[in-house]
């Protein structure tokens, strides 16, 4: 889940101080433990290959001056460069408005969770005297249990069932009501500039790799100090605790199954504010039918923090791409805008594409 953490003074209540947090969510499926966390009132969407927007509305915001409240995603997107193109990572950008008219400043946190630690609806196999049995009266019971393992590698767990450990990492298939896992720990450490919060995997195949969130530091800053890194058991966990999080690795613990940054900002009155926030990840021992084909891109950015670095100090150059292609469709005069749209979203099943290691395409 994305959302804002704003502070600041209802306009409507003669100045008082205020504090919203607004998911971008209109409906929210989550622990009791989330409920006093209310939904967004209104999302609009948007979305042209390789970008998406979601545009929030809410009174609650709108009181404090927030006039405007955007959710931008979009992939690494450079025409003819393949290279550039691979980079396996995401960027996520906040954007505020703050059309306030007392001219009050506004600050709060983009807050982002990456939940891979624990599969819903999904079981791994354990092979015929390849597991063993465990007592755990929930999955995140069962989790701990495989991470607390010297010889686990995976976990599955079926709804009123028992929980059971594996010594290797069989494919995962949907089954409703069961749960899965790979073993596999959170890190958070800061490298050039930036922060990066990581989840990696360590058992041989597939599965082997990371995944992780990340943030640019502010100059000057060596340490994962200026924004929330946190883990937890439970999302409605995360999402309360984040306003209080001092932002270093203290308040990771590597065996939750999932994880979040909050990233401070201050926006001016009469101004917009962006936040950014990268997903990145990289897993070189992709299969194919069984067999080892690899991923190109692994050697190109072999880990989150070499991934999503790239991705920062590339954002102008990508978004100048980006532009282009759309400007390509969209201004043209010739076509009707439902072609062009049609036309420019059609470019999407590009992001489906294998690059194997023997730079392959498929």
């Amino acid at each position: 889940m994305a959302g804002l953490v704003v502070q600041g003074t209802n306009e409507e209540e003669g100045g008082a101080a205020a504090s919203i947090r607004l998911p971008y969510a209109t409906h929210i499926h989550a622990p009791e433990s989330q409920s006093s966390v209310q939904p967004a009132s209104s999302i609009s969407y948007q979305g042209a290959h390789p970008l998406a927007r979601l545009d929030v509305s809410d009174d609650r915001v709108q009181a404090m001056g927030i006039h405007g409240a955007s959710l931008f995603g979009y992939s690494s997107w450079h025409p003819g460069d393949v290279n550039q193109s691979s980079r396996p990572a995401v960027v996520l950008s906040a954007g505020v408005r703050n059309d306030g008219a007392n001219a009050k400043d506004v600050t709060g946190r983009f807050f982002f969770s990456l939940s891979v630690g624990l599969e819903d609806d999904m079981q791994r196999a354990v092979p015929h005297g390849g597991g063993k049995a465990v007592a755990a009266a929930n999955p995140r019971e069962c989790m701990l249990a495989c991470g607390q393992s010297n010889t686990c590698a995976s976990w599955t767990m079926a709804k009123g069932g028992s929980c059971m450990l594996a010594d290797s990492v069989p494919e995962n298939a949907f089954l409703e009501d069961s749960y899965s896992g790979v073993r596999g720990g959170w890190t958070a450490s800061a490298q050039d500039g930036v922060c990066c919060l990581v989840r990696s995997t360590a058992y041989p195949g597939p599965t082997q790799g990371e995944i992780g969130l990340c943030f640019e530091m502010p100059t000057g800053e060596s340490e994962c100090e200026a924004g929330a890194i946190a883990t937890g058991a439970t999302l409605g966990d995360l999402w309360t605790d984040t306003d209080g999080l001092n932002g270093n690795s203290a308040a990771v613990n590597q065996l939750d199954p999932i994880a979040a940054l909050a990233v401070p900002f201050t926006a001016p009155a009469g101004t917009n504010t962006t936040v950014d926030i990268v997903m990145a990840w990289s897993y070189p021992n992709r299969t194919w039918m069984g067999r080892p084909v690899g991923n190109a891109y692994a050697e190109l950015y072999p880990t989150v923090h070499a991934a999503a670095s790239s991705m920062l100090s590339a954002r102008g150059v990508t978004l100048a791409k980006i532009q282009g292609t759309h400007e390509t469709f969209f201004g043209s005069k010739s076509l009707p805008s439902t072609i062009s749209d049609m036309l420019v979203n059609s470019l999407s099943h590009t992001r489906s594409l294998q690059w194997f290691e023997d730079r392959q395409w498929r």
